[in-house]
C-alpha cells in the first residue's frame, strides 16, 4: 500500500488565527505590555471624564447658590450686586471648562443690566462674545451691546459693534435686524446711499420679516415714494 500525504488546508480565518497565535508567542512580553497600557490609557481617560462631568456638576451649583444667595436679600440688590459680581468671577476663573466657563460671562451681564448699570452690563456681554464666539448667544449678546451703545447714546460704538455683527454673523438668527440696525446708524450720520444699501438689502433678503416692513417705512423718510418701495421684490 502507497503512503499518502494528508495535506490540510486551512481557510483565511484559520490562517489569520494561527498567525496571530504565532505572534503572541514570539512577542508574550510586548503583547502584554501593550494590553497593560491600553487598559492603563482607558481607565485614566474614564477616570478623567467623570472627573470632569462632576467638577462641572459642582460649579453649577456653586453658580446657583450665588445667584440664589444675591436674590434671597431683595431689599439689597443694587447693595449686594458688587459682592456677587466678585463671586461669580472668582468661579469662573476657577473653572476651565463646561457651562460656567462658557456662560458666566453672560450671566454677569445679565445682572448688571438687570440693575441698570448699562456700561457694567455692555462690559460683560462684550467679555463674553469675545470668550464664547461660537455660542448661540454670542450675536446675542453683541446686538445687545449695540442696543445699549445706542441707549448710551454711543452712537460710534453702536455702530463699530454692528459691523462687527455684519462681519462674524452674516448668517445668524438676527441678521435682519443686524442690517436694518447698520441701515439706521448710517441714516444717523447721513450717509443716506448706505441708509438705503442697507434697508434694501433687508427688504430684499428678508421680506417676511417685521424689519423688511421698518425698513420700507425708513426709506420712505429717506425721500422715496410709496410706490417705488412697493416694487422692490425679493430675491
Amino acid at each position: 500500500m502507497n503512503d499518502r500525504k494528508i495535506e490540510i488546508k486551512r481557510n483565511i480565518i484559520e490562517q489569520f488565527l494561527m498567525k496571530v497565535k504565532d505572534l503572541y508567542r514570539w512577542n508574550k512580553k510586548l503583547v502584554i505590555y501593550s494590553l497593560v497600557l491600553i487598559i492603563a490609557v482607558s481607565a485614566l481617560l474614564i477616570t478623567g471624564v467623570v472627573y470632569i462631568k462632576s467638577r462641572e456638576q459642582n460649579e453649577i451649583k456653586t453658580l446657583e447658590t450665588i445667584i440664589n444667595k444675591y436674590y434671597s436679600d431683595k431689599a439689597n440688590l443694587e447693595k449686594n450686586i458688587n459682592k456677587t459680581i466678585d463671586d461669580l468671577n472668582e468661579l469662573i476663573k476657577s473653572s476651565f471648562y463646561g457651562y460656567v466657563n462658557k456662560n458666566g460671562y453672560y450671566i454677569i451681564a445679565g445682572l448688571y443690566l438687570s440693575q441698570n448699570k448699562y456700561n457694567e452690563g455692555k462690559e460683560y456681554l462684550m467679555k463674553f462674545a469675545d470668550k464664547s464666539p461660537s455660542s448661540f448667544f454670542a450675536p446675542l449678546a453683541l446686538h445687545r451691546a449695540g442696543i445699549i451703545c445706542e441707549k448710551l447714546n454711543d452712537i460710534t460704538g453702536a455702530f463699530q459693534i454692528y459691523n462687527r455683527l455684519e462681519k462674524e454673523y452674516k448668517e445668524c438668527i438676527i441678521s435682519d435686524e443686524i442690517y436694518y440696525n447698520l441701515g439706521r446708524m448710517y441714516h444717523k450720520k447721513g450717509d443716506k446711499f448706505k441708509a438705503e444699501e442697507y434697508y434694501n438689502k433687508v427688504i430684499k433678503e428678508y421680506p417676511v420679516s417685521i424689519f423688511s416692513s421698518k425698513a420700507k417705512k425708513r426709506l420712505l423718510l429717506l425721500g422715496y415714494h410709496k410706490e417705488s418701495v412697493a416694487d422692490i421684490k425679493p430675491n
